[in-house]
């Protein structure tokens, strides 16, 4: 078993041992962020009986008028972006395992992938801003041009990068918090994790 330095000195299937600091997942760290400001906010939940989006009314003048008021940016309204991110919510709820990155301390991204039965929610809120000793096998080792895209167990995934990196920066910019990348580039390896200490 080696202590990690750089990638190209490590190979799938190896052992190693990983210190640095817990980033955690943007993306679930902003649907729990999300879903925790959500009664501060005053979106209006269309599934539970509440006005509807007038874009989506059955009523032609209804929904002429809700499109003429749209912004030129075209901005998704607020009741989107709740049903978005309760799809995601629930992708992330059903998936059995999930990604947490480090930072090593030489710079190294290290993306764990764990078990939600060891990854708890109160396990999570111990390892926040917590300094971590893993010991783990190496499952992927990135190549220059290789990315690790923490939501690609979700349906936001499937489309690339891009709109997981547009969905944390929009979401998050009104908001004092600091969510990493939610797409792990160069120097980064992932690891199935043996033991875990704080």
């Amino acid at each position: 078993m080696q202590t990690s330095s750089r990638p190209d000195d490590l190979s799938v299937g190896e052992l190693v041992e990983v210190q640095g600091n817990y980033v955690g997942n943007a993306l679930q760290e902003l649907v729990d962020l999300f879903m925790k400001l959500l009664p501060y906010t005053g979106i209006e939940d269309e599934s539970e009986g509440k006005p509807k989006n007038p874009r989506k009314s059955g009523n032609p003048a209804v929904r002429a008028q809700a499109e003429a008021s749209q912004t030129q940016e075209d901005e998704m309204p607020p009741s989107e972006i709740l049903r978005m991110m309760k799809i995601v919510r629930e992708d992330l709820t059903s998936s059995a395992v999930e990604d947490a990155v480090v930072d090593a301390s030489n710079g190294l991204r290290v993306v764990l992938t764990m078990s939600k039965e060891f990854l708890s929610p109160e396990t999570r809120a111990q390892m926040l801003a917590a300094r971590l000793r893993v010991i783990g096998k190496v499952s992927r080792v990135l190549g220059p041009d290789e990315t690790i895209n923490l939501t690609r167990r979700t349906a936001i995934g499937v489309t690339g990068p891009e709109l997981a990196r547009a969905l944390v920066n929009d979401a998050t910019e009104d908001v004092d918090s600091e969510l990493g990348d939610p797409v792990v580039e160069p120097p980064g390896i992932q690891i199935q994790p043996l033991a875990v200490f704080l």
